[in-house]
């Protein structure tokens, strides 16, 4: 349910999750904005910054779900939209050396 809501609002924003680009710019915008500062997105007048507030909340706990399935030592797999949200937001954390590099 989580991948089919984070779908839904991707495309409401007109973002293809094959799109790479649009991926890894989502992934720079989700690393880079405060989560205090995301409520205020809520009450915007426009339909389009509420909209992204809510993709970045649902993609926050996207990450929550996966950490804490990886705490339980269980791997969670997830459809298209989910791996690809989820390889832009690690190549991003990664190029930003948040991440050790693959095969460090």
């Amino acid at each position: 349910m989580l991948e089919h809501a984070i779908a839904a609002k991707l495309a409401v924003l007109g973002l293809d999750p094959t799109n790479a680009q649009q991926m890894r710019d989502l992934a720079r915008e989700a690393l880079d904005t405060d989560p205090q500062k995301i409520s205020q997105h809520f009450y915007a007048s426009s339909l389009e910054p509420r909209v992204r507030a809510e993709l970045l909340g649902l993609i926050a706990l996207m990450f929550q779900t996966m950490a804490s399935s990886a705490n339980m030592g269980e791997e969670l797999h997830g459809g298209p939209v989910w791996k690809a949200v989820a390889r832009a937001i690690y190549e991003e954390a990664e190029a930003r050396g948040l991440l050790p590099a693959k095969g460090a």
